[in-house]
């Protein structure tokens, strides 16, 4: 009797200090739940909090104005040249910077023109995606910084003027939702073959611009395929028409030898397609399903025929083809150099074999 006693008594109090320790433990949790923070991830979130810190609190959305960017930056270049006090400045009035390295970490570059003038093809201008214009002459070895005043150096859309080259476009900003992407602020134009570059004000609420292409017969007829739209002008960038109001339009193709005949890509939409120089514009996307990001290529041998390269997840791709301009579109099966397993892949269709 005594012996079921003490049992009794033993696992009473057991009993007792295991709820005491019980209850501690849920008292931490819950301290420790009541001032964890509440924590959010993945590019929506970020893009959505690096918004909400450039909004005011009394308003829906950033109060910037466009073009604050080139006002803001010619403000700080006439203070600098009226601050100008000793030899460690550079002619423009800006402190001099000297560049420390890293010098073996290469960046994004999503621009990049051929001059024709150079029967060598080793004269080159590359627009980087934070790092401005760049040229080199000897097929790569050197480079030279062509833009080291612009205020946006997210140069990352070139496009030069084929009955013109002296004549080039440049457009700012990345518009494909990486978080490391800039802002754009419209365009710059150059007629000089990069020698000096002016601001077109009428682009300032462009958005983040991701195409342009210039009519091969005419300077002066740019189509440009942004975040916000694709707009159209007709006499050189002085005034635009926005000539759809899609957004997050990706990729901007023309027809070679017919500019008349031009393609472009719309995020989590499709294909849409021009057949009057970029007036008006139509889906062209039968067959391709549900997909993000695409990336198109016409062939200049059989002009009917395009490809794309489709994202369909963040981690798969898929690639398809129209042989007959666009109005339908098959799966390609075959998997070449990887080009499946690689979303955001670049296409260009180039002119090796009649096949193509």
């Amino acid at each position: 009797m005594k012996f079921w006693k003490l049992s009794t008594i033993c696992i009473i109090f057991c009993l007792v200090i295991l709820i005491q320790v019980v209850n501690k433990y849920e008292v931490q949790d819950f301290k420790h739940t009541q001032n964890k923070e509440e924590y959010f991830d993945g590019p929506g979130e970020f893009i959505k909090f690096h918004r909400s810190i450039r909004t005011p609190s009394d308003a829906d959305a950033p109060q910037y104005t466009p073009g604050f960017l080139v006002m803001e930056s010619e403000k700080a270049t006439l203070a600098a040249f009226s601050n100008q006090k000793n030899a460690r400045t550079q002619n423009n009035g800006v402190i001099e910077w000297k560049e420390r390295g890293p010098v073996n970490v290469p960046g994004r570059t999503r621009g990049l023109l051929v001059d024709p003038a150079d029967p060598t093809k080793n004269t080159w201008i590359a627009g980087s995606a934070g790092g401005g214009i760049w040229k080199t002459t000897n097929a790569g070895t050197s480079w030279t910084l062509i833009t080291p005043t612009l205020s946006n150096l997210a140069t990352t859309v070139l496009a030069m003027a084929d009955s013109n080259p002296n004549v080039i476009y440049v457009g700012t900003g990345e518009g494909f939702g990486n978080l490391d992407g800039i802002n754009g602020n419209g365009m710059f134009k150059s007629v000089n073959r990069g020698q000096t570059w002016s601001y077109l004000p009428s682009t300032s609420n462009f958005d983040d611009i991701n195409r342009a292409i210039v009519d091969p017969a005419n300077e002066n007829v740019v189509i440009v395929a942004s975040n916000s739209g694709i707009y159209r002008t007709t006499n050189g960038g002085s005034a635009w028409t926005k000539v759809s109001s899609r957004l997050g339009i990706q990729d901007l193709d023309a027809t070679p030898g017919n500019f008349a005949i031009q393609y472009a890509t719309q995020n989590r939409v499709g294909v849409i397609k021009s057949t009057d120089a970029g007036l008006t514009w139509n889906l062209a996307n039968a067959g391709l399903g549900s997909v993000l990001r695409i990336e198109t290529a016409v062939s200049p041998v059989k002009t009917n025929r395009l490809f794309a390269s489709c994202e369909v997840s963040p981690t798969s791709s898929k690639l398809f083809m129209s042989d007959d301009a666009g109005q339908t579109w098959s799966l390609v099966n075959r998997v070449v150099g990887n080009i499946q397993d690689k979303p955001n892949t670049t296409l260009a269709a180039i002119d090796c074999t009649d096949n193509i």
